[in-house]
């Protein structure tokens, strides 16, 4: 629900903060890409490219500090392929782009995560 009500903000033009986690922990959040060999890729014409499956991670940390990380990483594939989904419905497009790019996360970029935070 919240991803719509984010998206709601951004199509009005109101600038966007995610709200502070309420948690004992900072957010960090990274990419991990995985190519499945098996598969051809669908969103572009050439046969020789195998299936990309992007997955984002979030997960608690004990650092304070560090690059803030995007609303969505590498959004800028959503706009070099047409048409790309928007994750809130509809197809992505320039203006839908620049108001994900201005949404401020709360989360650390690439940051380990916390010790012990999954016991």
């Amino acid at each position: 629900m919240r991803v719509l009500a984010v998206a709601a903000q951004l199509h009005a033009g109101s600038p966007v903060r995610l709200p502070k986690p309420a948690g004992p922990y900072r957010i960090g959040t990274s990419t991990i890409d995985l190519v499945d060999e098996s598969r051809r890729e669908t969103a572009v014409s050439d046969p020789r490219i195998r299936r990309h499956v992007v997955v984002q991670v979030w997960y608690p940390l004990s650092a304070r500090r560090g690059p803030a990380a995007p609303c969505i990483l590498r959004l800028a594939a959503y706009t070099a392929q047409r048409p790309m989904p928007d994750p809130a419905g509809g197809v992505m497009n320039e203006e839908k782009a620049a108001g994900y790019a201005a949404v401020e996360t709360n989360a650390i970029l690439n940051a380990p995560p916390a010790a012990n935070a999954f016991l």
